[in-house]
């Protein structure tokens, strides 16, 4: 295990603001569907945002050849992601990917325990599980 998981849950502000949004998206689908709540929806519910609350970045990373079901390979494929990122700062960068690919940056992670410096520690590489791998 870990030393801190915090990295992976939400905060408790995130957690405020996921019930904020659940409880608005409701409020909002209720007051549409049903006649008789239509005149709550100005008393109720926030304006719609379609803006997101932080702009994404988008890194087309280089092809590798290589086998990531490694841990040795997988720390070729974070050093190169961090050489595309221009990475010197020890700022968490979310991965994202399905079990196996955190499973995997976990055990590249460990491996890289006894560094010193916390780039090459990779202690910047969050892994989170998820659907495709992508990069936040």
């Amino acid at each position: 295990m870990l030393p801190n998981n915090n990295y992976i849950l939400p905060s408790s502000s995130d957690n405020v603001k996921m019930i904020e949004s659940a409880t608005n998206y409701v409020m909002r689908f209720l007051t549409r569907k049903f006649p008789s709540l239509f005149g709550l929806a100005e008393e109720c519910c926030q304006p719609e945002s379609h803006n997101p609350l932080n702009k994404t970045k988008v890194i087309a990373l280089e092809i590798l050849d290589i086998d990531e079901s490694r841990k040795d390979d997988n720390i070729t494929i974070l050093e190169a992601f961090q050489k595309d990122l221009n990475k010197t700062d020890s700022n968490n960068v979310p991965i994202v990917g399905d079990q196996l690919t955190c499973k995997n940056i976990r055990g590249a992670k460990r491996l890289r325990l006894t560094e010193d410096n916390p780039i090459h520690k990779l202690a910047w590489a969050k892994e989170s599980p998820g659907k495709i791998l992508t990069v936040i």
